[in-house]
């Protein structure tokens, strides 16, 4: 069984690319193609529970599990880097509020979290962090 736990479905900051816009259908043909049966959807400072619970439904028909995700942009000791977090589906709901606190008055292009604070918030999910 294939897992990909850093998938990008939408072009959020301003230098990526437009090719990373897919198609609900796009994405759970390529998915069931390639045989991936794990996705999780990590796209860059921004989670969008409408788009994700869309590729869920479409994509469970399929067999495959669609897990939410996010991938940030952090700061760590002076330095950048990113952390990609993925929480259990039942979840959802509950990590969309998390992650919209936490970007609260931030757009994907001005987003630098300090690691610390993200771990605070997403702790109660014991989630997958990378």
């Amino acid at each position: 069984m294939k897992i990909d736990l850093h998938c990008h479905t939408k072009a959020v900051k301003k230098d990526e690319p437009k090719s990373r816009n897919v198609s609900v259908k796009d994405f759970v043909d390529t998915l069931s193609d390639k045989g991936v049966r794990v996705v999780a959807i990590t796209n860059h400072n921004c989670f969008d529970l409408e788009q994700y619970n869309a590729f869920f439904n479409a994509a469970e028909e399929k067999g495959i599990q669609v897990w939410p995700g996010i991938e940030l942009d952090l700061e760590v000791k002076d330095e950048k880097g990113h952390v990609i977090i993925v929480v259990d589906p039942k979840k959802a709901i509950e990590f969309k509020a998390s992650i919209d606190e936490l970007l609260k008055g931030k757009t994907p292009d001005d987003v630098l979290l300090k690691f610390e604070n993200v771990i605070e918030k997403i702790r109660k999910f014991e989630a997958i962090v990378i």
